[in-house]
């Protein structure tokens, strides 16, 4: 899905093409999550839980530090069709790569019905925390989309420097 999103960026005709193709990976990233850190928790078993949860959340935090910012210096010297390219060059062969290498697990042994799982929005806790999270998510990369803006009209940076600037930025984050 991934790939073929940024495939649909890389190629897309109008802004309405891009939004779109921009979405659809917002929308399926906090599944991948949960479904990478239950993967590696089944992978590794309860007594290595928290070391495999934590590699997951390491390479959240580095996707956000690194990756926006190299992807605003590939746009930079090559285009931003070029970036959006690559990126789903890389998420086809990571895909790839995962269905061969990764190992079989029992994670659906005990499936859920839809209807059993929706029952947990009816705690304020967890639409608290659903909340949150939309609220700092939707304000980091809004803050990233204007920041690159701002540092290269507004400041006269060039895109090299914009790109270790959100570098920072994502560091900060």
């Amino acid at each position: 899905m991934f790939g073929l999103a940024n495939t649909l960026a890389a190629l897309a005709p109008n802004i309405w093409v891009m939004a779109f193709a921009r979405l659809i990976p917002a929308l399926g990233l906090p599944v991948f999550w949960a479904l990478a850190s239950e993967t590696a928790v089944d992978i590794v078993g309860p007594d290595y839980a928290g070391r495999a949860i934590a590699k997951i959340g390491f390479g959240i935090v580095c996707a956000t530090v690194f990756g926006i910012p190299v992807g605003t210096l590939i746009s930079d010297a090559f285009g931003w069709r070029s970036a959006f390219a690559i990126l789903a060059f890389i998420a086809f062969a990571k895909a790839l790569l995962l269905f061969i290498y990764l190992p079989k697990t029992n994670l659906h042994q005990h499936q859920v019905s839809f209807r059993s799982q929706l029952k947990i929005l009816r705690s304020p806790l967890m639409v608290g925390h659903v909340l949150l999270s939309i609220v700092v998510f939707s304000g980091m990369f809004t803050a990233y989309t204007y920041l690159a803006d701002i540092l290269e009209r507004l400041a006269g940076f060039n895109g090299t420097v914009v790109g270790w600037c959100l570098m920072g930025f994502g560091a900060v984050g």
